[in-house]
Order: structure tokens, then C-alpha cells, then sequence
């Protein structure tokens, strides 16, 4: 990753670009003896970025000045901590939080200038809060606390929320408050835990991590809960959550974001992309986080604790499969094409 936390970098694409040419080129017969080599030089590569708006889909968080030291030291201390209790990877967990602007468009859409053109427009209103928590084993990942402003929005009407794929709540600026994670913590967190633990055969001991963010009290405490808080400054390097799986989620729903528009599109030819879009609510909203979140792969969950915990993690250099999802959205964002939708 680089210094921006991207987990896709120029290299990735300028490389793969190079194998694709030469698949394609080693397959077609050869019409000249000096053919000139594909160079996937800067200049291409700034055309291929420009040319698929990869700077709009740029899928990251607000983070602080990373404190290096820090983070260097204390992959160290993690293991000492797991070490004195022996804890296996399917009882350590981390749990963190993340904005999504549930109804936001990468920039170059037509969808988003058309958006902005709208009198009082206020893309605030579009966010809502998602807590991730999972665990090192990546065996585990549990439902999602979605946060809106409102508890009961207007598309809610007949729904029954435990009947979600989400856990759900809301509060006015729908935002992670200590009251809030307090009560997921001892209402969702525990009793869920204590339910896979039991499935696994294992028994009720667990470490978790958090960052220092606001919404995160040192009071937390539960008999047999240990809760760790990361050094400040070091979410972008060592949590877990933030290292890839985060970023894959909302890429996951970006993806189906654009899914959507197109089933509304198959199935009804009258409607124009802006139409379509502007059926989407926060019901179909919460749908999709659920089908996203059930995408993210067990390999991606285990892979981004390397940082914290780089013995738990079974490959050297695992990978975080972003490039594809973003691939298959620069395709879905161009089979959108036409009217209502630039890309």
C-alpha cells in the first residue's frame, strides 16, 4: 500500500496490463518482424485512469498522521498479550466503524454532477455508520450494526428490522457513540461471540482490539473479555479492518450498487439511469450492505491481520483481491453507457 493507504497501486495495473497485452498478442498471428512492444508507461497509464475514472473510485478512510514507530513496536506486544492467555486466532476480534455514503456515485457519474445541480442538496444526509467486527481466523465475521439518522425511515414502513440482514439503530447524526457501542458490545457483541465460540468447541475467552476513537469507551468490561486499545495513530497501519477489508467491502457495494441500476434498467426499458437511481432507498440500501458483507472472502479477512499479528497469517505476502472488484466496476459502469450515465 502507499503512503494514501490505496490497496491498489500504479504497478499492479501497468503489470497486468503488460501480461494481458502479451496473452493477447502471443494468440494473434504476426503480421509484422518488428513489431514495437506495449509499454505500459505514465503516460498510459494516466489515459487508462483518466479514461476509466479510477481517481473517482479511490475506497478509503480519514486517518490521522500514522505514528510509525509505534506501530513498528507493537506487533510485539499483541503476541506477548495472545501468548499469556493462549488465545487462538477464532478468539481474537476487532471491531471498528465506517462511513458510507450509501447513495453516492463515483464523481464522473452523470448521476453525481446531476445530483449536485440539485437545489439544497445535501450528500450528508445520504451517510450512515457501519461497525465491522471480525476475527483473525477470518472464520468469523459478524452481522453488521448499520447507524442511520433515522429509525424508521419512511421505506422501513411494514418491515420488521430484527428480520434484517443488519443489525440496526440510529441516532442524529448517525455517528458510533459510546452509548451505542456500549450496548452493541454487551447486547450483539458478547452473545454473538459466545454463540460461535460454542460452535467451535472453544471456550469463552477473548481479546479484542479497538482503536481510540470516540465512540470507543475504556470502560468496556465482560468477565473474560480482555479489550486491548491500539497505540494512537496507527489505525491505517495495524488495525486489521482498516489493512483491505473495509476498503473490499465497499467495493462489493459499489458493485452491486451499479447491479441494481442495471436489473431496474432490464426491467424497465422507459426508466433513465437517474430514474433508476433515484428508486434506490435505504431499504435497498441495508439489502445491499447484507449481500456485500457475505461477499468478503474468509482469505481476505485472515490476510489483513498481518500487520497486528504477522504470525497468525499463513502466507508471506497475502493478497487483498481489490483489483478485481474494481475491474468488474469500471465494466459495469460502462455497460451502463448512454443516456444519463458518463463514465
Amino acid at each position: 500500500m502507499n503512503q494514501k493507504r490505496i490497496p491498489i497501486d500504479t504497478n499492479i495495473i501497468t503489470n497486468k496490463a503488460v501480461k494481458i497485452y502479451e496473452k493477447i498478442d502471443n494468440q494473434l498471428p504476426s503480421t509484422s518482424a518488428n513489431k514495437v512492444p506495449f509499454i505500459a508507461s505514465h503516460g498510459w497509464f494516466e489515459k487508462f485512469k483518466k479514461r476509466h475514472s479510477l481517481r473517482n473510485l479511490k475506497l478509503k478512510g480519514e486517518q490521522a498522521t500514522a505514528d510509525t514507530d509505534a506501530a513498528r513496536q507493537y506487533p510485539q506486544k499483541v503476541a506477548e498479550i495472545i501468548a499469556a492467555k493462549s488465545y487462538t486466532p477464532d478468539q481474537v476480534f476487532n471491531a471498528d466503524e465506517s462511513g458510507l455514503y450509501w447513495k453516492k456515485m463515483p464523481e464522473k457519474t452523470f448521476i453525481a454532477k446531476h445530483s449536485k445541480s440539485v437545489p439544497g442538496h445535501k450528500t450528508a444526509k445520504d451517510r450512515i455508520t457501519i461497525l465491522f467486527c471480525s476475527n483473525a481466523s477470518g472464520d468469523y465475521i459478524m452481522k453488521p450494526l448499520v447507524i442511520n439518522k433515522s429509525k424508521q425511515p419512511r421505506s422501513f414502513k411494514g418491515i420488521n428490522i430484527n428480520n434484517l440482514s443488519v443489525y440496526w439503530n440510529a441516532n442524529k447524526k448517525a455517528w458510533v457513540t459510546a452509548t451505542l457501542f456500549t450496548d452493541w458490545f454487551n447486547n450483539r457483541f458478547v452473545p454473538d461471540v459466545k454463540k460461535y465460540l460454542l460452535q467451535k468447541v472453544l471456550p469463552f475467552k477473548v481479546l479484542l482490539l479497538l482503536d481510540n476513537a470516540p465512540g470507543h469507551p475504556k470502560y468496556l468490561q465482560y468477565e473474560n473479555v480482555e479489550i486491548v486499545f491500539l497505540p494512537k495513530n496507527t489505525t491505517s497501519i495495524l488495525q486489521p479492518l482498516n489493512q483491505g477489508i473495509i476498503s473490499t467491502f465497499k467495493a462489493l457495494y459499489i458493485k452491486r450498487a451499479f447491479r441494481y441500476i442495471l436489473d431496474q434498467l432490464e426491467n424497465d426499458r422507459s426508466l433513465s439511469v437517474i430514474d433508476a437511481w433515484k428508486k434506490f432507498t435505504i431499504l435497498d440500501c441495508v439489502k445491499h450492505v447484507g449481500m456485500a458483507y457475505a461477499e468478503i472472502k474468509k482469505s481476505t479477512l485472515h490476510a489483513c491481520w498481518k500487520a497486528v499479528w504477522p504470525d497468525v497469517v499463513e502466507s508471506a505476502n497475502p493478497r487483498i483481491p481489490l483489483e478485481q472488484e474494481y475491474s468488474q466496476i469500471i465494466e459495469l459502469a460502462h455497460s451502463l453507457g448512454g443516456e444519463g450515465f458518463e463514465v
